[in-house]
């Protein structure tokens, strides 16, 4: 994998956004959840009726992955600049932090149509947060400080 910061920050946060899904993918078609975060990304662009339509959810999908991609890259240069000690520890916070920051903040300030009514749904969108967070760092550490300083060229 190339070791430019951008594309291993990009890769890890859509690896990262993919282990996310498939753990709520499936508690969302079995009822554990209210909403997908793909029905949550199209919620900050359109409205609840909207957002359950195919269009809606092919662009909640795009969007989810585009968030993902760019936290991935927060991510890389908060290790960068913190040093990749305890980098899972570090992954595991930040996956709480995006957890209180987009649901906490955003939920409800009103930023998107879908919303979770169950301490259920948030505990296990809280679950899903940590295994981002957890995974985008153990790719930026394996593949990006493997045999590197941070930042170095």
């Amino acid at each position: 994998m190339p070791r430019d910061p951008v594309i291993v920050g990009v890769s890890a946060g859509l690896t990262a956004n993919l282990i996310k899904v498939l753990i709520s993918q499936p508690l969302y078609l079995s009822g554990r959840l209210d909403h997908s975060f793909s029905h949550m990304a199209a919620g900050f662009f359109f409205e609840k009726r909207t957002f359950h339509a195919f269009t809606g959810l092919a662009y909640g999908h795009f969007v989810d992955f585009a968030i993902g991609s760019f936290l991935g890259i927060i991510l890389l240069y908060l290790l960068a600049l913190t040093g990749e000690k305890h980098a899972i520890f570090k992954g595991l916070m930040y996956g709480i932090y995006i957890h209180v920051a987009f649901f906490g903040l955003a939920m409800c300030k009103n930023f998107t149509s879908a919303k979770h009514v169950t301490l259920l749904s948030d505990l296990l969108l809280l679950i899903s947060h940590i295994a981002f967070g957890v995974t985008c760092a153990w790719i930026i550490q394996r593949y990006y400080f493997s045999g590197k300083k941070p930042l170095e060229k």
